[in-house]
């Protein structure tokens, strides 16, 4: 084989092994309850599932793998790799000190976006009044603890975004029962009632059956 043709297979051959690298993305590691990245030495906390990307990387970031088990990791955008990576299994991790994230009163919210899933993209409704923002905020952190008994029922999702946290959301639940609704939040348990402030956005309606 010509010498020309030999180099040029070389150079093929390296070509897809840098792409097949790339496309592999970092390796991670699980470290108690943390994810820790050893080319970086960064540690990992899981944080709570009301805290959202507003968008992730297309291409993969880092890899996880256990027994045969592969778990990719992406960028969020607008956010620095060495604090927060978004898995497919859609779990956001922080380096930094989970304690120290906002509740809904320290979020700041500019906007709430009343959507079908958790895609603002798929919202059917806004609202940026300050006023009501800051009472459905405080009536959430603050109000009366309810424990409702309901069967038939909708589920939306309200997704928060603040100017503070550009990189976030933070994401309650609203469920709508016969002429009721809760704000919930399915990892504290918490419900709230909230049917004075989203009655007139939400057109009430018989359910067959829920919509988790």
């Amino acid at each position: 084989m010509p010498k020309k043709t030999i180099n040029a297979c070389c150079l093929l051959v390296s070509a897809v092994i840098l792409l097949i690298c790339a496309s592999c993305g970092r390796g991670l590691e699980i470290k108690g309850d943390k994810v820790y990245d050893p080319k970086s030495g960064v540690s990992y906390h899981f944080v709570p599932s009301c805290y959202q990307p507003k968008g992730y990387s297309e291409e993969v970031f880092a890899v996880f793998e256990l027994n045969g088990v592969t778990v990719d990791y992406y960028t969020v955008e607008g956010a620095d790799s060495s604090e927060w990576l978004y898995s497919e299994l859609k779990e956001l991790i922080y380096s930094g000190d989970v304690s120290d994230l906002p509740d809904l009163s320290q979020f700041g919210a500019d906007k709430l976006f009343l959507c079908y899933n958790s895609d603002a993209n798929f919202s059917f409704d806004e609202i940026t009044d300050k006023e009501l923002l800051g009472r459905i905020s405080d009536r959430f952190v603050s109000g009366e603890r309810v424990n409702p008994t309901y069967y038939d029922h909708e589920t939306y999702r309200l997704l928060f975004e603040s100017a503070k946290y550009p990189s976030l959301y933070y994401m309650i639940l609203l469920i709508v029962t016969g002429d009721a609704m809760y704000m919930h939040d399915r990892l504290s348990g918490v419900y709230v009632e909230a049917t004075d402030l989203f009655s007139e956005r939400i057109n009430f309606f018989s359910y067959e059956s829920g919509n988790d």
